[in-house]
């Protein structure tokens, strides 16, 4: 895999998954053309030398219109090395168990794009990943789950109140949020043909927005 130059396998792909396996380092060398329809884009890596191919990459990625992308552990720090601005992905999970798997996202000054999505679920670590994120403000996520667990709130406390943009939160949707941050995040809920709802800044969480 390493004498092989990026993007000299032309490939069409309907799902890649890889799982604990070097063979993620691949990725870079697959010629995915932008409008490839990939049902799931899902990477789990254990070690950090499963993805150090990928995460020394400085041009970014193409991995087609991908509906699912499921990254775990160290492959969380994938988002950053692909081109996701006008994807359009549909689900993006994001989990980390350790604050490891995450600390080269968080190491980033400037913030990576994620287009746009409606749905979205950020657990354990990973969730302080949202503070490295630009979301279009004229977007609208059906679902939106943030779950750090009770022992990584700390990262997010850092930021400024309504410091963290997540757009347009559709109402009816299952809106997943710890109260202690409720106030770092900026978003306007909208009904089910886009109109805002009255101006709501707040949540409940785990319940869904009504």
């Amino acid at each position: 895999i390493e004498r092989m130059q990026p993007g000299s396998i032309g490939c069409v792909l309907k799902q890649i998954n890889l799982v604990k396996t070097g063979l993620i380092n691949i990725v870079p060398k697959l010629r995915i053309n932008g409008d490839c329809e990939v049902e799931t884009f899902g990477l789990y890596a254990s070690e950090e030398a499963h993805v150090a191919e990928v995460l020394a990459q400085e041009k970014p990625l193409c991995v087609g219109r991908v509906k699912e992308m499921l990254l775990g552990d160290y492959a969380v720090g994938v988002i950053t090395k692909v081109s996701l601005k006008d994807c359009g992905v549909e689900y993006l999970m994001l989990t980390a168990k350790k604050e490891a798997h995450v600390a080269e996202v968080l190491a980033q000054e400037k913030p990576f794009c994620v287009g746009r999505m409606k749905k979205m679920v950020l657990l354990d670590y990973a969730a302080s990943v949202i503070t490295k994120m630009t979301i279009h403000e004229d977007n609208t996520m059906d679902d939106f789950i943030l779950d750090p667990g009770r022992d990584q709130l700390s990262r997010i406390l850092e930021e400024g109140d309504n410091s963290i943009e997540l757009g347009r939160i559709r109402t009816g949707g299952v809106f997943h949020v710890p109260k202690e941050i409720r106030r770092k995040l900026r978003y306007t809920l909208v009904d089910g043909r886009g109109k805002e709802v009255g101006g709501e800044r707040s949540s409940h969480r785990g319940s869904r927005l009504e």
